[in-house]
């Protein structure tokens, strides 16, 4: 998959993830099949990543908050920030550092596709949204 030249800096967690010479996310079918259910596509959730703003949050990601105010760049960046430590966890953030560029590329790859999932459903809520 290839993924947006990056116009602004990209969040520090996306750096593996837009290597493009790390193997990209692969779904088992019964994966796939779930995502169809919830109406994702992989290439939806995992391609989407907006190069022309702080962060380079995704395009799916709201730009709203809980209150319905609009959120500036900034915010909206350091609030995609968290939910992307909230979605990749304690126990992965504990041990970055010890993961290869490669288990870090598919750990964000599939918190992205949780996002995503929770976006379009909104079934997991997202701290901050």
């Amino acid at each position: 998959m290839s993924y947006p030249i990056v116009a602004k800096k990209p969040d520090p967690l996306l750096a593996e993830f837009l290597d493009d010479r790390l193997p990209d996310l692969q779904l088992s079918p019964a994966e796939l099949r779930e995502l169809d259910r919830v109406g994702v596509t992989l290439e939806e959730a995992l391609s989407s990543l907006n190069p022309d703003v702080e962060g380079s949050v995704p395009r799916w990601f709201p730009t709203r908050d809980v209150a319905g105010q609009r959120l500036n760049e900034s915010r909206r960046a350091r609030l995609f920030h968290e939910a992307l430590e909230w979605a990749l966890g304690a126990e992965t953030l504990d041990s970055w550092s010890n993961l290869s560029a490669t288990e870090r590329k598919q750990s964000v790859a599939r918190s992205l596709l949780l996002m995503s999932i929770a976006m379009a459903t909104g079934g997991i809520p997202i701290p901050g949204l």
